[in-house]
């Protein structure tokens, strides 16, 4: 059955199939969402019949998939008279979430801590951490993919371009005394992307 352990991005259509192999009459199958919560049975009709195979196919449209989380689904076919034949479940990621980009720093000691733009600080090394949401069941949320940043001198925010990994160190240790701007966001692997992030770096 496909698909099995994948992630969707949020507002995705997701297409599934499966094959009933072996079975000389046209078998009846439907599917059921069982988690996050039990559906009504949606039956199935199967395409042409294939090397002894029967070809099943469906979409799970994104309007009832708004949440978060680990679908799963579960496929009943019967045979041709309406005896049981088999069962099976499938299961995959939805995650709409952007990740999120803390900000700390370090002067110039080798421990980090929370950024805070009121201060003012003198040889700074900022650093900018994409951190995905857990969504806690396997196969998970995507994962962070890139930072996009940027910074200037003075007080107006600038557009992000500069792409890093998920992990950045910028070094103002050797900038001149004033006050900067740094703008940020992340997105992950799927395509979900944070909204843009502007703090004031004041330099002493």
């Amino acid at each position: 059955t496909a698909p099995q352990d994948q992630t969707y991005k949020g507002g995705s259509n997701v297409p599934f199939s499966f094959n009933v192999a072996g079975e000389p009459g046209t078998p009846t199958c439907e599917y059921k969402m069982i988690n996050p919560s039990a559906g009504s049975p949606i039956a199935l009709s199967p395409g042409a019949k294939v090397d002894n195979n029967w070809p099943y196919s469906g979409i799970l449209l994104s309007a009832s998939l708004t949440q978060n989380i680990t679908y799963s689904y579960n496929i009943t076919c019967r045979k041709s008279g309406g005896a049981f034949l088999d069962s099976d479940t499938f299961w995959f990621e939805v995650d709409g979430q952007a990740p999120n980009t803390s900000i700390t720093y370090r002067t110039p000691g080798p421990t980090y801590i929370d950024f805070n733009e009121s201060l003012y600080y003198k040889d700074l090394t900022l650093r900018l951490s994409c951190t995905d949401i857990d969504q806690g069941f396997l196969p998970g949320e995507f994962g962070c993919d890139k930072i996009i940043y940027c910074n200037n001198s003075g007080a107006v925010d600038c557009t992000p371009s500069t792409v890093s990994s998920s992990q950045k160190n910028i070094d103002f240790s050797s900038v001149s005394f004033g006050t900067y701007k740094l703008c940020y966001f992340s997105n992950d692997t799927g395509g979900n992307t944070e909204n843009t992030t502007c703090k004031t770096v004041n330099i002493d």
